[in-house]
């Protein structure tokens, strides 16, 4: 990216570099991206978590629901939708599609 790229330039240029990572399921990165408004947020992984932001720029906003691997036995393959404060849960899904339904764009 260069100094003149656009914030559209930008938010694809992560989707892009998201959509070859393997920090992340390759289910959920593919769901979120087919979603039009998850698409146009800027999205990075973390700690094996799929986040999103409204700014491109870091500090990245936190104002939007993110989506992490759900832990335990039981959860095999789920998903864990939480924020946008971090501490509140908002469910968990069985898949990707699920996952990034239930984490929307409000």
């Amino acid at each position: 990216m260069t100094k003149d790229s656009s914030g559209a330039d930008i938010v694809e240029a992560a989707w892009l570099e998201l959509l070859g990572c393997d920090r992340v399921g390759a289910e959920l990165v593919a769901a979120a991206y087919a979603e039009p408004q998850m698409r146009q947020l800027f999205s990075w992984a973390g700690m094996c978590e799929l986040r999103f932001s409204r700014c491109t720029e870091f500090r990245w906003t936190w104002e939007v629901s993110y989506v992490r691997p759900a832990a335990g036995p039981d959860h095999s393959g789920a998903y864990y939708v939480a924020g946008p404060p971090l501490i509140q849960k908002i469910g968990t899904a069985a898949t990707g599609q699920e996952a990034v339904a239930q984490a929307g764009v409000a």
